[in-house]
């Protein structure tokens, strides 16, 4: 397996930390940062434009408002949903899409739910997004072995979705569905809800707030692939 960290992930890890501040001592957020310690070593405060938000960083928001997801097997019923995938075109769910892929799934199999976190990837903490099925993460995007082409059938996607519940630790944010449409109609393309300059990330400014999670009624119609 290739375990070298290419360099876009290593910029990434840095440009999400760079303004981060404390983070809260939570025993799940311990365990989630235990493989990264030297990723946040040297936290600095955040400037001083954003001292009167309410979150002063995109990990201090996630890691407070978010969950550890559970990486224990998937049951029958759960492998029964996952299979429901082979009714999506998976050509679409590119490697590095992670917030158009996790929406249109979300759009489309109404049992996963749109989340945005972060993800311990190999040591190197990154914002992505992923599904959550019954507390357990669903990531059609990311691989082991930073394979970085979509995945041929269905069999291919589930071993993927499977050996990433095993290998990574993921920490986030479930989103309604009726508030990620809002985001994706308002921008008109896919990108992170939570670092979201174009609203000048109403997130950390406000919190998480009673409107961006936990509603499921809203759904639209499904996505066309």
């Amino acid at each position: 397996m290739n375990t070298t960290m290419p360099a876009e992930f290593i910029r990434l890890n840095r440009d999400l930390w760079i303004n981060a501040v404390p983070i809260p001592k939570r025993p799940e957020v311990s365990v989630f940062l235990a493989a990264a310690q030297d990723m946040i070593s040297g936290l600095t405060v955040p400037r001083p434009s954003a001292r009167s938000w309410r979150y002063g960083s995109i990990p201090q928001f996630v890691l407070t408002e978010g969950k550890a997801f559970s990486a224990e097997p998937f049951t029958d019923a759960e492998m029964r949903i996952l299979q429901s995938l082979a009714g999506l075109d998976l050509r679409y769910l590119r490697p590095t899409l992670c917030f158009r892929n996790a929406y249109m799934v979300s759009r489309n199999i109404p049992e996963l739910h749109y989340v945005e976190g972060l993800v311990n990837y190999h040591g190197c903490l990154l914002l992505h997004a992923w599904l959550d099925l019954n507390g357990k993460p669903i990531d059609v995007t990311y691989s082991t072995d930073f394979t970085m082409v979509p995945c041929r059938n269905i069999a291919q996607m589930i071993r993927r979705i499977d050996d990433n519940r095993q290998t990574f630790r993921y920490y986030g944010i479930e989103f309604s569905g009726a508030e990620v449409t809002r985001h994706v109609l308002g921008r008109k393309t896919y990108d992170s809800i939570i670092d979201c300059v174009a609203c000048n990330h109403s997130f950390l400014r406000r919190g998480l707030g009673a409107i961006a999670v936990g509603d499921h009624t809203a759904r639209v119609a499904p996505c066309t692939w």
